[in-house]
């Protein structure tokens, strides 16, 4: 509600703008151009200062005080009507639903598990026929490259170039093996998507179901309870009228301080002879300040 206090900072009083308009009017002939006198004020400084802002802090207050009154009593009933299904105080259908829910999910994730196991395996076995190819591939180079390295009295130039290679290799192996991997295991994730769904789903009704079971539990003790500590309606409806009553008390106290403040404000901006008048902006511009001129005028 206190946002609403700002809106003179939405405004943009334009005094005179039907003639800034008119220049951009008329037959294409260039008109001589005028500097708008400029003005500026400090909107919430102003606000702050008008004789009704106490009066309005004080119906803010009252507001408030309704809003925590209607909030506990609020918490209370509910409370209140959570002693009927649970006398002792305990969520039990809470930790029954819990519990059997962990169960469920136990059972689920085990069939899951033991078919991803499954997966796992071949995707292992197709990585290990991979390596073996790409070592065949590659080992004949490799063994050269060793041989010469360490048999031969190769020049340090050669000996860097045959290093260079080796290194090469390795890392080419290393590389492929890599995306051969993250390829088989992108693979497994799309396999066991639809068994990942099914899961979820079979888990979401299973909860909807279970919770539908334990709120008729809840509702059948509460209709056979021979005592129900609910909060009366009588206190809770008259704090709710007594709230909606002070809402519109501070809203239109609100409104007359903003309606006032636009018209004082635009009252001595024409005063001044001030063409364009800025509330709630920070312009580089120079412009003259109008806050202590308004909240005198408002004062009045």
């Amino acid at each position: 509600m206190r946002n609403k206090l700002f809106r003179l900072m939405s405004l943009v009083i334009v005094v005179g703008m039907v003639g800034l308009l008119a220049g951009c009017s008329g037959s294409g002939q260039k008109q001589p151009q005028k500097t708008a006198g400029l003005g500026v004020i400090d909107v919430e400084k102003t606000m702050l200062a008008h004789p009704k802002q106490q009066e309005l802090e004080r119906l803010r207050q009252q507001y408030q005080a309704l809003e925590e009154q209607l909030l506990l009593m609020r918490e209370q009933a509910m409370q209140q009507s959570a002693s009927v299904s649970a006398p002792d105080g305990s969520s039990a259908e809470e930790q029954e639903f819990n519990a059997r829910m962990s169960v469920r999910q136990q059972e689920l994730q085990t069939s899951f598990d033991k078919k991803l196991n499954a997966e796992m395996v071949q995707a292992n076995e197709r990585l290990q026929a991979y390596g073996d190819q790409l070592e065949k591939e590659l080992q004949p180079e490799m063994f050269s490259l060793q041989l010469k390295m360490n048999t031969l009295q190769n020049s340090s130039t050669e000996a860097t170039q045959l290093t260079g290679r080796m290194d090469a290799l390795k890392k080419e192996y290393q590389d492929k093996m890599s995306a051969r991997q993250a390829q088989l295991s992108a693979e497994i994730d799309q396999a066991m998507l639809p068994e990942k769904q099914a899961v979820e789903k079979e888990l979401n009704v299973y909860a909807a179901q279970l919770h539908q079971e334990l709120q008729a539990r809840i509702a059948a003790q509460r209709n056979a309870s021979e005592r129900v500590n609910t909060l009366p309606e009588g206190p809770a409806a008259e704090v709710q009228r007594s709230l909606g009553l002070k809402r519109q008390e501070v809203e239109t106290l609100q409104d007359f301080i903003v309606n006032d403040v636009r018209s004082k404000a635009a009252k001595v901006a024409a005063e001044k002879d001030l063409e364009v008048l800025l509330a709630g902006y920070r312009v580089n511009v120079t412009a003259v300040d109008l806050t202590s001129a308004v909240i005198a005028e408002i004062k009045k």
